[in-house]
Parts: structure tokens; sequence; C-alpha cells
């Protein structure tokens, strides 16, 4: 490599720094952790293709995540390999793949030629440690014979997550008759297999099973929805995550395993007595376990108000995500704001309710949720504005430690100044509407300095370059808008956004997204 000074500016001061050769530069680099030579990287361009171009001098490279969606383009050469060939410390670390890409008639075909021939431009598959396959259709021989052909590919995976989402209820799983290959075939390098399938049958236990059994070196498995007990028998000291019922919960406690687990996600239901036994097992069996989310679905009778939903006999402390879903009249919302006091540990809380009164929270402030982090909350009524003015204002002072807020209900500018006067760690905001009879909303919209993403309605008076200019001060720190029921700005308009909001990173409209870029020096909005 050639000596070459960096380009000093005459009119500015000679900073040491700037002065030195780029050998020498890279060999200061050379004695630094990984750690901080990524951040030496953003210091400025030049840093950056030292870092970049030398392979010695990122001891444990950049890893790069590639996904591969439903809308790559599979014959021809992926954008990223360039850059790879142009940066040798760039490395791809982990994959996600659309497996429909390479599946055709109707879902049942895998074009595993045409998958290998895709992946054949990526050098050094070896380095790929991370594997995870999604398939919008329901599991079938074609979706084992894709994540046959990756393993085969990728032979140094250790993560592997299989997403299979059964769009369609009228395609059921059915066993799978795997061919001879799968015999002899097997993935010693697969540590950790994560699923996410839900409603699995008796077919995908065994399917899964079968499939398991070619990952001799699996420590974990995460992911499993339900019960069964073959599964449950031969892979109890590798359960850590399942989603279960209470009766399925009955079932793995009355088969005494001896599992294990670490997370849970429990769907309750009306249909299941013995809570107390379930939460004993929970509580004093489980010593790994500390993440718990529950959901509740339609937890009260509005008619007969015959049941309660949480127990208060019960130690709620391990629960960390929280889902209520349900039809309240006001009386069940402020026991439902009572009992949120036996869960001190939520770190996230989700509520959907259909409203039969006007309240859906409570009129008194809750002080004792210190770790709550997120909140979404959603009511279904018949009117255009909020039901209970004093449920919102006790809402909102009850969450004021959280980071991320989503409302979906009629809010005015009124209450989005009682969340800005609130909520000083907001980082995250969802307004999905605004009243009716709301005016003025971005005029005066109020300051949130710490707000770094936001999802909002489009009002006509955001075309208005002053009332523009104002809700960009008001939230200097943004990085990523999403305004829905508009298709698009004017050129100015978007403009303006870049131009007032240094930290901006992504817009959202209904009909396309606009990255920001840095063309010829200058910050444009470019369309994804």
């Amino acid at each position: 490599m050639y000596a070459k000074r960096i380009k000093l500016d005459s009119e500015e001061p000679p900073f040491p720094i700037k002065q030195l050769f780029d050998e020498i530069l890279e060999e200061v680099f050379t004695h630094l952790k990984p750690k901080d030579q990524l951040s030496c990287r953003q210091v400025c361009h030049l840093w950056n293709d030292l870092l970049c171009r030398d392979t010695r001098l990122l001891k444990s490279s950049v890893g790069i995540h590639l996904e591969i969606d439903s809308e790559a383009e599979i014959h021809s050469e992926h954008p990223i390999v360039p850059i790879l060939k142009q940066n040798p410390a760039l490395k791809i670390r982990k994959i996600k793949l659309d497996a429909g890409l390479f599946i055709s008639n109707n879902g049942e075909t895998a074009n595993t030629d045409s998958l290998q021939e895709y992946f054949s431009q990526f050098n050094e598959r070896n380095l790929v440690t991370e594997l995870k396959i999604t398939f919008s259709n329901f599991q079938n021989l074609a979706f084992f014979n894709i994540v046959f052909t990756m393993l085969e590919l990728f032979d140094k995976v250790k993560i592997l997550s299989l997403n299979v989402d059964e769009m369609d209820p009228s395609l059921n799983s059915h066993h799978i008759h795997f061919p001879e290959k799968w015999d002899i075939c097997q993935w010693a390098s697969v540590e950790e297999l994560h699923f996410v399938y839900f409603e699995w049958d008796i077919q995908v236990f065994e399917n899964y099973m079968y499939f398991c059994a070619k990952l001799p070196s699996l420590k974990v498995i995460t992911g499993v929805h339900g019960y069964n007990e073959a599964f449950y028998r031969k892979y109890s000291d590798k359960i850590k995550f399942a989603y279960f019922q209470y009766r399925h919960l009955d079932a793995l406690i009355s088969s005494n395993f001896g599992i294990q687990m670490r997370g849970v996600h429990i769907l309750c239901n009306n249909d299941y007595n013995d809570v107390a036994r379930i939460w004993n097992f929970l509580n004093n069996n489980q010593k790994e376990l500390n993440d718990i989310s529950l959901t509740l679905d339609d937890i009260f009778h509005i008619e007969e108000n015959l049941m309660r939903p949480f127990e208060s006999n019960i130690n709620y402390d391990k629960v960390r995500v929280l889902h209520v879903h349900a039809p309240v009249d006001d009386e069940q919302a402020h026991r439902f704001q009572k009992d949120l006091l036996m869960f001190k540990n939520i770190k996230k809380l989700y509520v959907s309710f259909t409203n039969f009164g006007n309240c859906f929270f409570g009129h008194d402030i809750i002080e004792s949720l210190p770790k709550l982090e997120v909140v979404e909350y959603l009511t279904h009524a018949r009117t255009n504005t909020i039901t209970c003015n004093i449920c919102f204002s006790t809402l909102i002072k009850s969450v004021k430690s959280i980071k991320k807020l989503s409302l979906c209900m009629p809010v005015t500018q009124q209450d989005i100044k009682l969340v800005s006067d609130t909520l000083l760690n907001l980082e995250d905001l969802k307004l999905v509407k605004f009243s009716t009879n709301a005016e003025n909303i971005y005029k005066f919209w109020p300051q949130m300095l710490k707000l770094q993403d936001i999802l909002i309605p489009f009002q006509t008076e955001l075309l208005n370059p002053n009332i523009l200019s104002h809700f960009c001060k008001a939230c200097p720190n943004l990085k990523n808008i999403r305004m829905f029921e508009s298709d698009s700005f004017s050129e100015t308009i978007l403009s303006a956004f870049v131009e007032k909001l240094s930290k901006l990173e992504k817009i959202q409209f209904d009909n396309g997204t606009f990255v920001v870029q840095k063309i010829d020096g200058k910050r444009r909005l470019v369309k994804k």
C-alpha cells in the first residue's frame, strides 16, 4: 500500500491526527479490540475505508444479517455481493429466507436446484451461524426440503429458526413421509432450534420429532405449541420455551418429566378451574423460569358477571408480559385496574377492551409498576371521543416510566399534551386516531425530546411549512415516521422533513417507504 496523507483544508487548523499516514493509522487500529474498531468506523469515511478493506484490522469481522424476503429477485445477483467483494471484512453471519421464493405448484414443490444456484454467489458460507426460514403456508415436505438444502449449504449453522404460518385454516398439516436421503443425514452443528408455528396438532409434533432427531448436538428447543407426551418425553431436557393452555400445563405436571423451562406463554381461558395447581408448579417447581407471558381472552362474563380474571392468592411475580382481550363494563374496568397491582414485574402490557360502559381503566393512579416499558391500549367504543377522560388521565399517569406507547382511541391535542408532560422517557409513540373534533393537532404539538419513532394519522395542516417546522422542532430526534391515511407528500414537504430532522432515517406512507441516503454529500429521501 502506498503512503497517503489526508488532504488538509488550508483554512482549518491542522489537527495532529489528520497528519498521520494511512499505514500508521492501520498499525494503531490493529492494537484495538474489535468493539473499539467498530467505533472507529463511525469517525469518518477514511477510517471506515481503512478498517473495511483489510481483514486483519477487523479481527472478528463485521457480521451482516442478510434478509431475502418475498420481493427479492432470485434470478440476478444480490446487491450485497459487490459490496462484500469490495469490503472483505464484511461477513454474512445470519440469513433470513422466505422459503416461498423457491416453492411452486401451490406450495407443494421445492425448487432446490434454483436455491443452490442462488446461494452459489455467496462465498464463505461456513461463516453463517444463524438461519431463519419462513414459509407462509402449511407444514409440508416442500418446506422441509428447503430446510434440508439450506443446512447442506450452510453446514456451520448453530441457531436454526423455522417459522411456518398456516394462513388458510383449510390447509391442515399432515404426516410427512420423508424420502430416503433424510435417513442418512445429520446436522451436528445445530445447537438451538426455535419454532414459530401455532396450533400444533399430532402430525406437527410427529414431523418435528423426526426432524429433531437429525440434530444430534441440539441443546435448546423453543416455541413448542401445546403438549404431546411423546415429544416432551424425548426432549424434556431441551425444551426451554413453550406455548400452553392451562390444560396443557396440567398434562405436563401429571407427566412428571422433570422439565425445566426458562419461559412460557400461557393462554388462559374459562375451561380450567385448578389455577392454583398450575401457578404452584410455575413458581415453585420451575426454578429456571423467570419469563411468563400471560394472555387472557374473554375473561369477563358481562351478563352473568361470574368470573374474576386473577386470583388474589396467586403470585404473579414471574409474569413479564400481560395481554388482556375482553368486553368490559365500568365495574370490570375498575376491577381490572386494581388487579394490575398483582403484576408488579410486568414490562409489557397489551389491552384490548370492547366497552359496554364509559370506563376502560379506572380512576386510581397506580404507583407500583416500575418495570413497565411498553403499553398498548385499544378500546372499542361507539363514540369518536374518549369515553372517560378520568380513565385516560389515570392510565397515562400510572405508566409514566414507559418508553413505548400505542393508543387506539380517539385522542385530542390536550390528551397528547398530557402524554408529553407525563411520559418523559417516551421513545416510541403510536396514535391510531384523532378525535373528530380535534383541530390544530400538529400546530400545537408538544415537545417530545426523546421520541425516535412515531406513527400518526395525516392531517392537512402538515402541508403548512410553518406547522411542519413546529412539529419537527417539537420532536427533533425522530428517526422513523409512519404516517397513514395519506398516499404521499410533495417533494418540498419531504425535503423539509429531511432538512429539519437531522436524525431521520425513514418515512413511511400508505403507498411506499422512503429512506434517507447521502447523495453527493447531501441527505435525500430515496424510495425503497
